[in-house]
């Protein structure tokens, strides 16, 4: 790979830090020791309900998608028109750093979910510009090959901190820190600096070389909303374009639900001990190297369509089988079930889109295709939060999720890949 391209794999290898520590692995986890064992009673617009950590946490990370849904095309749009993704990216990154710095003062649960949902935007918005620098970085056909390496080398990133998080919460007595708390809000700090660092290359080495045309930036210069607008309906027009979307929306929604969900299922329900949390999740990162780089050859040989297919069947029986999971043992299954399909599900939509749309425009384009991904993931987890203060059962809002990977797969029959030239 060129310099260029390392440059936009680090990308990954910094925000991936976030991804695992923070919203797989640690503060799933950590919010609920900030709360009444027993729950809360919410009160809201005259509704009064009894509510969990769980659902707390769904609510979470419902809240900050829901805020990004509404920046990120603003900032796609103005991105484009002035060549500004990179700016944007460093900015992002350093909001989303800045905020995980935060998590580490935080002793309250409200303080430290608003904190995380503002991570949680900068987390949102920079992968929207990490996505819209693919096409600056190779050629059409390479996106393929460069979206699944980002992932497998992300895994690595993510790992690598996580393990050295795993210490600094089991063998916290090394650091001179007095309990796992400390060694917690410790690796908070440690994901900001990672972040941070890792946002250097990118900002440094990746030049933005397609840019829009001087009399199509004057025409998307006449107003933002205008140009959002616009954007809006040549997708509705689209209609290959726009199939791709839904799907992609929906069972993203269900890939990304399972991920935020899993450590607090299986420290509220199944009473598993942090590291076979924690250690599941460093799992999951090792594995997923392999896997995906594997994936890359499968794609090459029955074709992208065919391999993306094949692994949003595989989550569906992830799903089903994590409904009846009962023991440590059966976690550790589960993240070998989700290691073998993760990177390639949600690699190779990204590349698959960048296919799909005009040259130019990526970071509008790409936040169009995260605003498609964050309408629905604002229902995936609020689904799994109400879903269990209504039925009072977590297992069923882990079958629920499996309507969505089967949505995803039924527009996804209908859509047209054009081959990278």
């Amino acid at each position: 790979m060129t310099k260029a391209q390392w440059s936009w794999v680090s990308i990954d290898i910094g925000n991936s830090a976030f991804a695992t520590t923070i919203l797989a692995a640690l503060f799933p986890v950590y919010l609920p020791s900030l709360m009444p064992a027993e729950g809360l009673e919410v009160s809201l617009f005259g509704y009064h309900w009894h509510t969990t950590a769980i659902s707390i946490w769904g609510y979470s990370v419902s809240l900050s998608l829901l805020i990004a849904l509404f920046l990120t095309p603003l900032l796609g749009a103005w991105a484009d028109r002035g060549k500004h993704r990179k700016l944007l990216l460093g900015i992002s990154a350093l909001l989303g750093a800045t905020a995980t710095a935060g998590l580490f003062f935080c002793d309250r649960w409200e303080t430290a979910m608003m904190t995380f949902v503002i991570a949680n935007i900068g987390f949102a918005a920079n992968n929207i510009f990490y996505n819209s620098l693919l096409p600056d970085v190779g050629e059409e056909s390479e996106w393929h090959s460069l979206s699944l390496k980002g992932f497998a080398w992300g895994y690595v990133g993510g790992g690598v901190l996580l393990a050295i998080n795993l210490l600094m919460v089991m063998k916290y007595e090394w650091f001179g820190w007095a309990s796992k708390k400390e060694g917690v809000q410790w690796s908070f700090l440690s994901v900001s600096i990672w972040w941070l660092l890792f946002t250097i290359p990118p900002l440094l080495f990746i030049k933005e070389k397609l840019a829009l045309k001087a009399n199509e930036i004057a025409k998307a210069s006449e107003h933002p909303l205008r140009s959002i607008w616009n954007t809006f309906l040549s997708v509705l027009k689209n209609k290959n374009l726009l199939i791709f979307m839904l799907s992609f929306a929906l069972y993203n929604d269900g890939i990304q639900t399972v991920i935020s969900m899993a450590s607090i299922f299986g420290k509220q329900i199944l009473s598993l001990p942090e590291d076979t949390l924690i250690g599941t999740l460093l799992m999951i990162q090792f594995l997923g190297l392999p896997f995906t780089l594997l994936m890359t050859k499968a794609g090459d040989k029955f074709g992208i369509k065919k391999t993306l297919t094949a692994s949003i069947v595989f989550w569906v029986a992830i799903v089903a089988y994590a409904y009846y999971m009962k023991s440590a043992g059966d976690f550790w299954i589960l993240g070998v079930m989700v290691a073998i399909v993760l990177g390639v599900s949600q690699a190779l939509p990204r590349s698959i889109y960048a296919l799909l749309i005009p040259k130019g425009r990526q970071a509008e384009y790409f936040s169009f295709f995260a605003l498609s991904g964050k309408m629905t993931s604002i229902m995936g987890p609020t689904l799994f939060g109400v879903v269990r203060d209504m039925t009072g059962e977590v297992r069923l809002s882990i079958l629920a999720l499996g309507i969505l990977f089967v949505l995803g797969l039924a527009g996804l029959a209908f859509v047209k890949i054009p081959r990278a030239q």
